[in-house]
């Protein structure tokens, strides 16, 4: 499953793993997904833009074109965004579930969600090792 994190956390995160490996995109990706994040590719945003906001895009931009909105009017956005936020939220959350369980035709037809939980059913044994103390 996609992480939910800030453009400040990812970097941190991947200032971290080049401080320690010196690697490129896809060891990089590699040692995210060890860590239980997984990275979208810069190509996947144009799908969720085509399935998800072109719809809002189109509506706000027809909007404009009949005056019905300003959008240099602080009001008239701030309305937009009281009127259509949730329901974007929305549209953008059914996107993720979907993208979150369809199957990867590269990975034997494992959705993302099962390869992140197989990898953090993976990571289990590790971490239990780290906080067993020899008596």
């Amino acid at each position: 499953m996609y992480s939910e994190m800030s453009d400040t956390q990812l970097d941190a995160l991947v200032l971290e793993i080049h401080r320690i490996h010196l690697c490129g995109y896809r060891m990089l990706r590699y040692h995210l997904q060890g860590r239980g994040h997984l990275v979208q590719k810069l190509s996947d945003f144009g799908e969720m833009f085509t399935q998800v906001l072109d719809l809002f895009h189109t509506l706000f931009h027809e909007m404009e074109a009949s005056w019905m909105l300003n959008p240099d009017s602080e009001i008239h956005l701030f309305a937009l965004h009281w009127v259509f936020q949730s329901l974007v939220q929305s549209h953008l959350r059914h996107f993720q579930d979907a993208w979150n369980f369809h199957s990867l035709r590269t990975e034997n037809s494992q959705s993302p969600y099962q390869l992140w939980l197989r990898n953090m059913l993976l990571l289990i044994p590790q971490r239990l090792t780290i906080f067993m103390v020899p008596v």
